[in-house]
């Protein structure tokens, strides 16, 4: 049995057991309906209001362009844009790149950052929109983090500005907003049947969160795996690693996570495991430690009587965090919004959840 195997049964176990068919809820996250609804949502809690505007420049026909500024002031404080569908020749991942860094000019005003968003979520066709599942939800939610993070910065230097801190603290941003979906006020700004208008069934949502619960062990161990062969593959270099091949690292990595299952040998993964290079060498590992941070602060979130809708938090994460850069060191950040220093509590609670 291989992981494509795994990931098949997962499926099905999933809609036997939880009786969700994430496939056939697609209808309820029409694309133009979740991109504002998910943006509304965290800008009335972080402080800042947006407008979508026609792009200034662009390199394809469906390219949108949005604009934020500050609630209180009106002050522009960036823009980024979305590029979210597949054509030949396009980047296969979801990403986010800045453009122009947020800094301190000469004359005091401050340079508004411009990013970008890349992604393939599935295209319209002539008889429906783009229609997203619930973990595409997440993506764009989670790449929307990183937006907000080069957005808004308040750094003076454009070296220290936005998402340009240590590598592993950079997915906090974005992770932690992922846990808005588990909100189904949130849900219900924009998840209606395209068609209909209907509703997005909420009962559904508490089955999804189950079934993430449900796998949650196996889905961390994957990662761990993950992380581990980025480590050990960056470590060639050590006389114990240099008679292996990179395949070989690979499937001692994966070992212990495929005990039941081995790696394909007829498969090349590494060769699109993309976060090999690009800025997140030896640093792979650092998506589960964020969850232990993110975890921890949305956690804030979930004992305030407002939930995720409390504005107060949401101020106070926009400065402690997002807007803080490489400013100081991310221990700081966290706990000058936590009141006290991080701990493992919150997300062990998420990972042992019962479904």
């Amino acid at each position: 049995m291989f992981q494509a195997d795994v990931d098949y049964y997962t499926d099905q176990l999933v809609q036997a057991r939880y009786t969700v068919d994430t496939e056939a809820l697609r209808v309820y996250f029409p694309e133009n309906d979740v991109i504002p609804g998910m943006m509304q949502a965290v800008g009335e809690v972080m402080g800042f209001t947006f407008q979508e505007k026609t792009a200034p420049e662009g390199w394809v026909d469906d390219l949108r362009y949005f604009e934020l500024y500050d609630r209180p002031s009106g002050r522009l404080m960036g823009a980024f844009y979305l590029d979210l569908h597949p054509r030949p020749g396009k980047y296969m991942h979801f990403a986010e790149y800045s453009l122009i860094d947020g800094r301190r000019r000469d004359d005091g005003t401050y340079q508004a950052p411009v990013c970008v968003m890349v992604g393939n979520f599935p295209p319209p066709s002539l008889d429906r929109p783009s229609l997203w599942s619930y973990e595409e939800l997440g993506t764009f939610i989670h790449e929307f983090g990183h937006v907000l993070h080069s957005i808004l910065t308040e750094a003076e230097l454009s070296a220290l500005a936005g998402t340009s801190v240590p590598q592993d603290f950079v997915e906090v941003a974005s992770q932690v907003l992922e846990r808005w979906l588990e909100d189904p006020a949130v849900l219900q700004r924009f998840a209606h049947h395209y068609q209909s208008g209907e509703d997005f069934p909420m009962d559904k949502l508490q089955k999804i969160l189950a079934s993430q619960s449900a796998f949650i062990g196996h889905s961390y161990r994957r990662q761990i795996s993950f992380g581990l062969a980025d480590l050990h593959l960056h470590r060639l270099t050590d006389p114990a690693m240099m008679p292996k091949t990179p395949a070989a690292v690979y499937a001692m990595s994966n070992a212990d996570f495929s005990r039941y299952y081995p790696v394909d040998p007829d498969t090349g993964f590494l060769a699109s495991f993309e976060h090999l290079f690009g800025g997140y060498d030896a640093g792979y590992y650092s998506y589960a430690w964020a969850d232990v941070i993110a975890a921890d602060i949305a956690g804030v979130f979930r004992e305030s009587a407002a939930g995720f809708h409390d504005e107060g938090l949401g101020q106070r994460l926009r400065r402690s965090l997002y807007a803080q850069g490489n400013t100081r060191e991310p221990d700081e950040s966290i706990r000058e919004f936590l009141g006290r220093d991080f701990n493992d509590q919150a997300f062990l609670q998420e990972l042992f959840a019962a479904p």
